[in-house]
């Protein structure tokens, strides 16, 4: 093994191997022709599986990249033509069915579990929380169900990008305005994911504001301003998380009815007959 390259992932990790192949009796001993990759993936329990990569060079290397550029393309055709418009349809359903919803009494109001609950909770040295003081349920519903559109937006927009970036024609002088267009759509597509990542940070604040207020009321319970806090943090992180849901909503109409109106010139940047790298 003549190097090694470790990648850890949240589900597995994956370690890409060097490995030297000893050349047959008569043959020429050349170093750097006579190493292929091995890559070994590490799975959750433990096990391990060694996969050998193709050691590929010259036309087969290109025929490769060349299927992976059409796999990126097909999958970025499909998410723009049909994922997008899904996706804000669905969402203007749903925001019209939750439109000027508020969160129930019954999940707002804590200041009465905290009081009975903050004398069970005067703890030995060694004892533990008798009950737990549990968290808002609509708003983690939403918090949810907002998680998974972001990571789907934050996917979505990474192939289309990807595709597009694939669709740069090399660097040349004059006739660039097509180029400037995608460069443009890319970075728009970069703004969505910003987006995207701010609202996911935003989600472990609440939680951890919430807490602290939580643990506020249970050691000072006869400080009603502390409960009525935690309701009104319930409160505006559930109205926020409606907000964020149309902005998503936002984001996807302008991103396909950006992509849409451009589409020829993300294809063709160029005028003239200029083939792209896939």
């Amino acid at each position: 093994v003549t190097g090694v390259q470790t990648c850890a992932l949240p589900i597995l990790s994956m370690s890409l191997y060097s490995v030297s192949k000893h050349p047959a009796n008569g043959e020429k001993d050349d170093s750097n022709a006579n190493l292929c990759k091995k890559a070994v993936f590490t799975l959750p329990e433990g096990k391990t599986e060694a996969i050998t990569l193709p050691d590929l060079a010259g036309s087969a290397l290109e025929e490769a990249m060349e299927s992976v550029g059409k796999d990126v393309q097909s999958q970025a055709e499909t998410i723009i033509s049909k994922t997008f418009p899904a996706k804000v349809l669905a969402l203007t359903k749903f925001l019209e069915n939750i439109k000027n919803t508020r969160l129930p009494a019954s999940q707002n109001v804590v200041a009465g579990n905290l009081e009975a609950n903050s004398k069970k909770r005067k703890l030995n040295a060694a004892s533990e929380p008798s009950d737990a003081i549990p968290c808002c349920r609509p708003v983690v519903e939403m918090v949810d169900l907002l998680k998974v559109e972001l990571t789907e937006l934050i996917e979505y927009c990474g192939t289309v990008k990807l595709w597009i970036q694939l669709n740069i024609p090399k660097i040349e002088d004059g006739n660039n305005f097509g180029v400037s267009v995608q460069e443009e759509i890319v970075n728009e597509l970069s703004r969505a994911e910003d987006s995207a990542f701010g609202i996911l940070e935003g989600m472990t604040k609440y939680f951890v504001t919430r807490a602290r207020l939580v643990s506020k009321s249970l050691k000072y319970p006869q400080i009603d301003d502390f409960s009525r806090s935690i309701v009104e943090l319930d409160e505006k992180e559930f109205l926020n998380m409606q907000l964020c849901l149309n902005d998503l909503r936002k984001n996807y109409f302008i991103i396909f009815d950006i992509l849409t109106k451009n589409m020829e010139k993300l294809k063709k940047p160029r005028s003239q007959n200029h083939s792209s790298m896939y």
